[in-house]
């Protein structure tokens, strides 16, 4: 690559997530979620062409998302004059892009004369964000792996709010826009928009600033074209103690998380009585965890509350199953938790360990001490005895925790990163 082109390119990238408690609560203002921020990352960055002479006297400019690694493409032409955002019928749809052009094209550039040119968006995402199952035969780059766009199979860290997040902060930087507040309330609104309903959202604000305690935005809050509106919330750090790390099983299948989702909300919607009981007990549980890692400073200090933090996630983990029974979904699956329940029986270096976010089957979170290594977890993930259950592998791997949210590579990650997609 170019020194020039180097030395000019700039790569923007945001964190996945994982919610360790507060799955399906998050789903009311009152409640609060525990979300993790993790170091696998997607990225963006924005290069540009001259607009054709036709394009030019229309006052049109073409934006262009492209992806390597399900080598796709999802081209829009914009016109600048009415704002109004089309794609060729032929070309695959991608609801989510298309609501990130809209929403920038719409809210995002205050001053529409400063689209001169055409824009190419390069979007690249760490390889664990799709089962490895999902891989192609045939690879390119030892780092970024090709993925068979037909045959996804996702590990549930947020790709979809990861894709918003950064071509949305991209973009927002490109025009010189930006503002953290900012690509929070146009990436939320632009998942409703692709969605079609409003969801928790943290996953968003998670990769917008990183780990928090998540509370969550009022639902009407797109209800008004005011922006001052998107500085609803404040910003609680939430931070796991260092003697803690993150290892995930990946299942190798995946779950429907919107259709659990929706049966959940619907079960609470209506059954108000039985929806209250559910969050108290789920804020009470996040608070008593939050008060429990504040007094960690030590290993000492964690293996004496050993007994404590893996009583709090039993609570947890049968309130958050219960609400599933209730509503007729597997959000902790029974397999999973014979699986759950062995590991932090048998492994001292567990403290805790669920189904994460909306639960199913996508992954299995757990926390340990930092003694504990990917091989002798995934030994022991190997030797468990499984009955009748569909899950023929699982993957342990090891995920490092990530405090920031959106930002800008600097200078070495982006040299790094640009010789490892060319």
């Amino acid at each position: 690559m170019q020194d020039s082109l180097l030395n000019q390119t700039k790569v923007y990238c945001c964190p996945s997530k994982v919610l360790i408690m507060g799955g399906y609560a998050i789903l009311s203002e009152q409640c609060v979620g525990l979300s993790v921020g993790l170091n696998e990352k997607f990225y963006a960055f924005i290069t540009t062409q001259d607009v054709q002479n036709q394009q030019q006297s229309n006052q049109k400019i073409i934006i262009k998302f492209i992806s390597k690694q399900i080598e796709s493409e999802w081209i829009y032409e914009i016109d600048l004059i009415s704002k109004q955002v089309s794609q060729s019928e032929t070309q695959a749809k991608n609801p989510f892009l298309e609501a990130v052009t809209k929403v920038v094209i719409e809210e995002g550039v205050e001053d529409l004369s400063k689209l001169t040119k055409n824009i190419n968006v390069n979007i690249f995402h760490d390889n664990r964000f799709y089962s490895s199952a999902s891989k192609k035969n045939e690879q390119k780059s030892n780092y970024f792996s090709i993925f068979d766009k037909d045959n996804l199979h996702k590990t549930g860290l947020g790709s979809s709010a990861c894709v918003l997040v950064a071509t949305l902060g991209s973009l927002l930087q490109y025009f010189q826009d930006y503002a953290d507040e900012k690509l929070h309330y146009l990436s939320q609104k632009a998942n409703f928009i692709a969605q079609k309903k409003i969801g928790s959202g943290f996953d968003i604000a998670t990769s917008v600033f990183g780990s928090q305690v998540y509370k969550r935005f009022p639902p009407d809050i797109f209800s008004s074209n005011n922006q001052q509106q998107y500085k609803w919330n404040t910003l609680n750090r939430f931070n796991i103690p260092k003697q803690l790390k993150i290892m995930m099983i990946d299942l190798q299948i995946g779950s429907d998380t919107r259709l659990l989702a929706g049966e959940v909300k619907k079960y609470l919607d209506n059954n108000p009585e039985q929806a209250q009981i559910f969050y108290e007990q789920c804020n009470q549980k996040a608070s008593k965890l939050q008060e429990i890692f504040s007094g960690i400073q030590s290993i000492e200090n964690l293996k004496e509350k050993r007994e404590s933090i893996i009583e709090l996630n039993k609570q947890y983990r049968d309130v958050f199953k219960t609400i599933g029974i209730k509503a007729k979904v597997e959000t902790e699956p029974d397999i999973l938790s014979d699986i759950l329940d062995q590991i932090i029986i048998e492994i001292p270096s567990v403290y805790y360990g669920v189904c994460p976010g909306a639960g199913g089957y996508d992954a299995l979170c757990l926390l340990t001490d930092n003694s504990l290594t990917v091989e002798q977890l995934q030994a022991k993930v190997d030797s468990l005895k499984i009955l009748n259950s569909s899950i023929k592998e699982m993957v342990v791997q090891e995920m490092e925790i990530s405090q920031q949210g959106f930002h800008l590579l600097d200078e070495i990650s982006t040299s790094q990163f640009l010789k490892n997609i060319f």
